[in-house]
């Protein structure tokens, strides 16, 4: 199991919490991006990241992945992943990210159907079944978000897929 730990709401400011988080035991950081369109909350601390000293996942939640995908590859994170509801095509997405050398993953919000995402699987390393709304700090856990990675866990023995959860 790996451990991933979110910058998103931490009490101190960013490096601060870059420092805290670099002296864990923590696999890696767990970096929202929020464009203020597709989610209603703006959240982009890029020039602040550098002093990451351990691997990251991306996780963007903006209207225009492309862009921000080019842009947080300078990380070199572990993943990029992106929500699959965005008005993109989602194969070309996946492929740009995989052609930087990068994970590629998918983020579903919690009413997405798991079919939707079916015809991608074949693509994705890693896909994070949001627990929440996306962009809303402060949620309750949806509990019936478990029978969604459950039926994604069968899906992925049953293929045979390659797919881990973050």
């Amino acid at each position: 199991m790996k451990i991933s730990i979110s910058i998103l709401s931490s009490k101190y400011d960013i490096e601060n919490t870059i420092e805290k988080i670099n002296n864990t035991d923590a696999d890696y950081f767990h970096i929202d991006v929020m464009d203020g369109i597709f989610v209603p909350k703006h959240y982009d601390e890029l020039p602040k990241l550098k002093g990451l000293k351990k691997e990251s996942q991306v996780h963007l939640m903006v209207n225009d992945p492309f862009k921000y995908i080019t842009m947080y590859s300078e990380l070199k994170p572990r993943t990029i992943m992106f929500q699959m509801e965005v008005d993109e095509d989602i194969v070309s997405l996946l492929n740009y990210i995989k052609s930087l050398g990068i994970r590629a993953g998918l983020a579903i919000k919690p009413e997405t159907d798991i079919n939707e995402i079916s015809e991608y699987l074949d693509l994705v390393d890693e896909i994070l079944v949001m627990t929440v709304e996306p962009g809303l700090g402060g949620q309750a856990f949806m509990e019936e978000m478990t029978e969604k990675i459950e039926m994604l866990y069968n899906i992925r023995e049953k293929r045979n897929l390659n797919i881990h959860w973050p």
